[in-house]
């Protein structure tokens, strides 16, 4: 989080933690450009962000708990092979990594912190309905 500019504002949530990151190329659904951004993984969520200077300066943010990805590796093209789609309320698009492993490295820990995420939301949402049926 020190190398991406106001990267202390990530840190304030406690339960928040630092998972992976790694270079991508985000496809833009309006141009079709291929732009490479630095992705940020933490334990709720994804942040994409391009070098500015020394830091990272944040190009977007997507909570987990309300993101799924789908892999398209049924698609014909190497390029194809390596990418997926990220698919969110917020924003979506599809994500090339530098190879194949890279892609599978990523799904797999971006499922594996949604998971957490989701169920983390709900453990919270659970406590809070039983304290509000508890205070009734």
């Amino acid at each position: 989080a020190k190398r991406i500019r106001n990267g202390e504002i990530l840190l304030n949530d406690p339960t928040r933690y630092f998972v992976k990151e790694g270079e991508l190329f985000k496809r833009c659904n309006r141009s079709g450009r291929t732009i490479k951004y630095m992705f940020f993984l933490f334990s709720d969520v994804l942040i994409y962000a391009h070098k500015s200077g020394d830091k990272y300066k944040i190009h977007g943010e997507l909570p987990l708990h309300l993101m799924k990805i789908m892999d398209l590796n049924s698609e014909r093209t190497s390029r194809q092979k390596k990418s997926f789609h990220l698919i969110h309320p917020r924003k979506s698009f599809i994500v090339y990594a530098l190879d194949v492993d890279d892609k599978t490295t990523w799904l797999a820990t971006i499922n594996a912190a949604i998971g957490r995420e989701v169920k983390r939301k709900a453990r919270i949402e659970g406590a809070r309905q039983n304290s509000a049926a508890y205070d009734r």
